[in-house]
């Protein structure tokens, strides 16, 4: 029983070691890893991340000991091992990977970027898939804190992947496209220096009256079999014999024709072979070029591959000559345009025609720009279809130019983008209808401030416990401090940053008006435009009305607030004369202090003391955060 299961591991092994070393190779088919970064693949990155509303998104593809980023969205990630890779678990399996909370999962809860910097709560990874489905990488979204999902998410992110499927079959059919025309130049190169048989031929008889010995290799004859034979031994087909009696009956003084011939075994191999008329005779050479012809039938395939490649991804290609005024279109473009290339011409003029009046301008400033001398720049616009359908196109290319830099020939792709364009207006419009359900939020929350404000406002008015309307005068005071914090956010466009210049003279008035003081200080604001993030915004104003509860009660002299932008960090200085002024921030250790302190480290702030004679200074700063959500951490790949 032992021998058995120990049998079946090993099997087991084998077949996933043969898997993994499939899946490699298709992986390494691509040219794909330790390429430059793209724009294309960076937008689909981009997009995924705004669709499910996470902090990163990346396209990863994993190798033999790592996974290396294509693209990486919201961090700075290239290359890490991959035992770490959450995307490794994804491609194990044909199933899309969606992890809620890594800390919930016993497969990632101790996993390095979950129990470290940047503190990986969820996940959500779908396959990319080679030719031969075989999974060589993900796209994936990432976040610091628990999620889930919806099914248009979910659905967008299936959307994206085969997106990114398609595109890496187009660039890799590119590369082999290249690698066919290179060998085939090079072979051309070699056969054109190059002649395999050399024989004599009699015009009048059609007989070979010699021929060289490398005919034994290349026909399996000997010479002298072939001696004083018709030339129709060698069956070279009923086009060649025709054309041979047509250029003999001509002035032309050379022959040319590529046919197959036969050798002794009958065996059909592809000859070219050139035929000059000297004295009576005709001195013929041929060159073997089955393995020309076999590289030119691979290429006719990959031609038919690129030309497939192409209507899958809605691109056609195309050529203009400025010089002449040609344009030509493929044949996918012929069928993106609804045109029927037998009986349709394309021209500037007619294509002009095709584009609706409002988008004219800029094919018009393109034409004018490759005129002038500038380069293609990626333009978009749109197109009416022949059959009146409008759809969206993405046009660029490449401009060739003569010693007088002259435009003489223009080169370009055309991709339809229609469905693209209308899943972007979606989210848009999906984005349009979040921005006003924030604003919503945030005027409710400021409005149900505003309802506690009086409740507890009410309560004060009918309490007579003077301890009791000071805690509620306090707590009051700083309900308002976060209403004005939402109050400002609703109003700006991101509903994410608050402009808290022109706050924080607001809230320094209301805590004072709120607190009931006697005495009425000269307050003097000096500030930079400053906004801050709403997860230090409100801390950093309840700290302010917390300062101001502390020190402002028994003062009636002039207090000056300096708040300063230094570019990544941010500085509040406030200056009053005596040196007794912070004298409760230095001498006790009350609850009010301690909430200061702790109102500090929520925005991670520090303050500084300093004290004249003459005045007292107290110095607040931290450093801006761009952290969205409840999570306090920083994410960084």
């Amino acid at each position: 029983m032992s021998t058995r299961s120990e049998e079946n591991h090993s099997l087991k092994n084998n077949l996933s070691n043969r898997a993994e070393e499939k899946r490699l190779e298709e992986l390494y088919s691509y040219h794909i890893l330790d390429t430059e970064r793209d724009d294309d693949f960076d937008a689909l990155a981009t997009l995924a991340a705004k669709i499910c509303g996470t902090a990163v998104a990346q396209i990863n593809f994993i190798d033999e000991d790592s996974q290396w980023s294509k693209s990486c969205i919201g961090a700075e990630m290239d290359r890490i091992p991959r035992e770490h890779s959450f995307c490794d678990h994804t491609i194990r399996h044909d199933e899309d990977m969606i992890v809620p909370d890594m800390l919930e999962d016993e497969r990632f809860k101790g996993n390095l970027f979950v129990e470290n910097d940047p503190n990986v709560r969820f996940y959500a990874g779908i396959a990319i898939k080679s030719e031969n489905r075989h999974n060589i990488g993900t796209i994936c979204v990432i976040d610091v804190e628990p999620k889930e999902l919806n099914e248009h998410q979910l659905d967008s992110l299936k959307i994206l992947a085969k997106e990114i499927e398609v595109r890496l079959k187009l660039r890799k059919t590119n590369i082999q496209l290249e690698e066919s025309n290179q060998q085939l130049n090079q072979t051309a190169t070699f056969l054109k220096n190059s002649a395999d048989l050399m024989f004599l031929i009699d015009p009048k008889l059609f007989k070979i009256r010699e021929i060289n010995r490398d005919v034994i290799k290349l026909l399996g004859y000997h010479p002298h079999e072939l001696q004083d034979q018709p030339l129709s031994v060698l069956k070279p087909g009923q086009v060649f014999l025709e054309e041979l009696n047509h250029w003999a009956g001509s002035d032309l003084e050379k022959f040319e024709f590529e046919c197959r011939l036969q050798s002794k075994n009958s065996d059909k191999t592809w000859f070219n072979v050139q035929i000059t008329k000297v004295d009576e005779l005709w001195y013929a050479t041929a060159r073997q070029i089955e393995k020309r012809k076999q590289i030119e039938e691979k290429h006719r395939d990959t031609l038919k591959i690129l030309k497939n490649a192409q209507r899958i991804a809605k691109v056609g290609n195309w050529a203009w000559y400025p010089q002449t005024g040609e344009l030509i279109w493929s044949g996918e473009i012929h069928h993106l345009m609804g045109t029927d290339p037998d009986n349709y011409s394309p021209s500037i003029k007619t294509f002009m025609q095709m584009i609706p009046e409002e988008d004219r301008h800029i094919l018009e400033n393109t034409i004018q720009r490759i005129i002038g001398g500038g380069s293609i720049e990626h333009f978009e616009h749109r197109v009416v279809r022949k059959d009146g359908q409008l759809i969206y196109v993405t046009q660029r290319g490449e401009i060739e130019r003569n010693e007088h830099g002259e435009a003489v020939k223009v080169i370009g792709i055309l991709q339809d983008i229609t469905e693209s364009k209308q899943a972007e207006e979606k989210i848009l419009e999906s984005l349009k209808e979040k921005e006003v359900m924030l604003a919503e939020i945030h005027h409710r929350v400021k409005n149900n401030l505003s309802i506690i404000i009086g409740m507890l406002q009410l309560e004060e008015f009918n309490t007579d416990n003077l301890q009791a309307s000071e805690i509620m005068n306090s707590i009051i005071s700083r309900i308002r401090s976060m209403a004005l914090v939402h109050e400002n956010l609703y109003q700006t466009a991101t509903f994410t940053y608050v402009p808290f210049d022109k706050l924080i003279e607001d809230l320094i008035k209301t805590t004072l008006k709120s607190n009931h003081y006697s005495n009425n200080p000269n307050i003097v604001i000096e500030a930079d435009d400053v906004c801050l993030n709403i997860n230090q915004a409100i801390p950093f104003a309840l700290a302010v009305n917390q300062l101001i509860y502390l020190c402002f009660s028994e003062y009636e002299n002039q207090i000056i607030f300096s708040l300063s932008d230094k570019g990544q960090s941010v500085e509040l200085r406030i200056q009053a004369e005596g040196e007794s002024f912070f004298s409760k921030l230095t001498e006790n250790e009350s609850n009010s202090v301690n909430l200061f302190k702790t109102l500090l480290t929520q925005f991670k702030g520090s303050y500084m003391i300093n004290n004249s004679k003459s005045a007292g200074q107290l110095l607040i700063s931290f450093d801006k955060s761009d952290n969205k959500g409840s999570s306090a951490g920083n994410f960084s790949g």
